[in-house]
């Protein structure tokens, strides 16, 4: 199964450490260290478009082509339907939550590729 994750360095690791005393973090809101949430500055990305991208790829990936393709040639077919299904649904929820508290609109991803 497909899993995709933002750098995320956590309160209380060397990590976090080290990316706080060069002034790298970007939010402190304990809720964004879910390793869905750009917390660090990036050279490329605005932390939301950057969300935003990451998510529209990891839904992607469990489109209902890919969740049966995947279950097919699956030993556990079961457990890797219901999961997926399961991924599926909080990943859809997590970008339409982020499009709707930030007003995306198309034109925000216009020259990002």
């Amino acid at each position: 199964m497909p899993i995709f994750q933002i750098i995320t360095p956590y309160p209380g690791t060397q990590m976090y450490q080290n990316y706080k005393e060069k002034g790298l973090i970007t939010n402190e809101n304990r809720e964004k260290y879910n390793a869905l949430h750009l917390i660090i500055k990036s050279d490329r990305y605005e932390p939301l478009l950057f969300q935003h991208k990451v998510l529209k790829s990891y839904t992607g990936v469990y489109s209902w082509k890919h969740i049966i393709a995947r279950t097919v040639y699956n030993p556990k077919k079961l457990i890797n339907l219901v999961t997926s299904l399961a991924f599926r649904n909080h990943l859809r929820a997590e970008l339409e939550a982020l499009e709707h508290d930030h007003e995306f609109d198309k034109s925000m991803f216009e020259n990002i590729r």
